[in-house]
C-alpha cells in the first residue's frame, strides 16, 4: 500500500517543506500539497490519505535522527570506513534493492542526499567524492536479496566456507 499511494519528494521540495514547516505551524499558502486519494481496503471501504501523508510518509528515511544518522549518512559513513583506494570504486557501485527502492522518487532523492551531505563540512575533506552511480539490479528489487542469498545457498563451496555448530 505505502508504495501505491506514498511516494518520494525531490530533494528541492523536501528541503522547502522542511524550511516552512520550522517558520510557521500554519499551512503556508505558497507551499502546494499533493492530492489526497481515497484508497481501497476491501470490498466496502475506503481511507483517505491526505496528499502530505503520501508526500511526506517516508521523510524520516532521509532525515538524521538523533545521533545524525540517515540512510545517506550510513552510506557515506561506510565509505569513510573502507580504504581509500576502494571508495571511489564502491561510490560507483552502487546497488539499492528492497521494497522501499520501489516507492516512486527515491533513488533520485537517495542520490541527491548523497550529494548534499557529500559536500558538507563533515564529509567534503575526507571523502572527495562529488558523484554517485547506482546500478540497476537484475531482478525486481523487493526479491533480489532473497534471490542473491538462494543463489549462495545452492553454491557447492557454501559447505566449505561456513562455519557449523556443533551439538
Amino acid at each position: 500500500t505505502l508504495v501505491r499511494c506514498c511516494f518520494i519528494s525531490p530533494f528541492t521540495r523536501a528541503q522547502i517543506y522542511a524550511e516552512n514547516k520550522l517558520t510557521s505551524n500554519e499551512s503556508n499558502g505558497s507551499f502546494k500539497e499533493a492530492a489526497s486519494i481515497d484508497y481501497p481496503i476491501d470490498e466496502d471501504a475506503m481511507i483517505h490519505i491526505p496528499g502530505i501523508v503520501r508526500e511526506f510518509a517516508c521523510e524520516a528515511l532521509f532525515a538524521q535522527n538523533i545521533d545524525g544518522r540517515s540512510i545517506a549518512t550510513l552510506v557515506l559513513d561506510s565509505l569513510l570506513e573502507a580504504p581509500i583506494d576502494f571508495r571511489r570504486q564502491l561510490a560507483d557501485n552502487i546497488l539499492v534493492i528492497g521494497g522501499t527502492a520501489m516507492m516512486s522518487g527515491f533513488l533520485h532523492r537517495f542520490n541527491a542526499e548523497l550529494i548534499h551531505l557529500a559536500n558538507l563540512p563533515a564529509y567534503i575533506n575526507r571523502l572527495v567524492i562529488k558523484q554517485f552511480r547506482f546500478h540497476s539490479p537484475p531482478a525486481h528489487l523487493n526479491y533480489t536479496a532473497w534471490l542473491g542469498g538462494s543463489m549462495f545457498g545452492a553454491l557447492d563451496v557454501l559447505e566449505s566456507q561456513s562455519i557449523q555448530r556443533k551439538t
